[in-house]
């Protein structure tokens, strides 16, 4: 599969397309040669139904929670880098000198995030390279010894911002791991290719519309396949999530 996402999203529907409907009509022709006698009767049409239904809610449901889960972490990047941005803000509370070296560290932590940890998960690896300046962040506010109960205030509220903020860091870095197991991509396929033998075995008997069929079909598996490769790994291929809003975050509110 990652393979398969190197390659642009017109690319990789048409292969996917063309291997499906090329799978259909292979098959196709060979039970028409071949198989003659077992043709399913058309009596059978709970059964035809059935199983129609069945691959149909599991390829559903798994297409609708992989989109879900891409779009979750699409929100997890965003909130993540919002809360960022609101430590940078409560650092105007602290002293200049504290301020301007913990925003420092901010604006080098956000290079190194945009620079070093997302070419990671482009590569569908997790490094938590940028654990080291998180943690450059964190040091001087829990020294810091506040002055009076505003400063105390805003110490615990830093400290809760970066709590959440580490939280929404490790959400991303496991997101961006294949979220179809193997197992499931085993089953997805092989229920498919199940699916498109029993639509070669139904006994229809113009040929011409047999065929008409099975190239819709196949149509519509390649056209699903074709969104869960895009959305299964979230950080590769032509839909990954990018790093705009940290680029945003560094080049617009964090300019000045």
């Amino acid at each position: 599969m990652i393979t398969l996402l190197s390659l642009p999203s017109w690319a990789l529907l048409l292969f996917l397309l063309v291997f499906f409907i090329g799978v259909g009509r292979s098959t196709l022709f060979v039970v028409q040669k071949y198989c003659k006698k077992f043709k399913v009767s058309e009596r059978f049409s709970v059964g035809e139904t059935a199983m129609s239904g069945v691959y149909a809610l599991v390829l559903a449901f798994v297409t609708i929670g992989v989109w879900e889960s891409h779009n979750k972490l699409e929100y997890v990047v965003a909130k993540e880098a919002g809360t960022l941005l609101n430590i940078y803000r409560l650092l105007d509370a602290y002293p200049i000198t504290m301020r301007d070296e913990e925003k420092a560290r901010i604006k080098i932590y956000i290079q190194a995030v945009i620079n070093e940890e997302w070419p990671y998960m482009a590569r569908d690896e997790i490094a938590a390279v940028t654990v080291p300046k998180i943690m450059a962040i964190l040091q001087p506010i829990v020294r810091y010894i506040p002055a009076n109960n505003g400063e105390a205030a805003v110490q615990a509220e830093s400290l809760r911002l970066i709590s959440d903020y580490r939280e929404l860091h490790v959400s991303r870095l496991e997101g961006a791991r294949s979220l179809i197991g193997v197992y499931v991509w085993t089953t997805l396929i092989g229920s498919s290719f199940i699916f498109l033998l029993y639509l070669c075995f139904m006994n229809i008997q113009s040929r011409h519309l047999h065929s008409i069929l099975i190239f819709l079909c196949s149509s519509t598996i390649a056209w699903i396949f074709f969104l869960l490769i895009l959305y299964d790994r979230p950080f590769m291929g032509p839909a990954a999530i990018s790093s705009k809003p940290f680029s945003v975050l560094l080049n617009v509110y964090m300019k000045y």
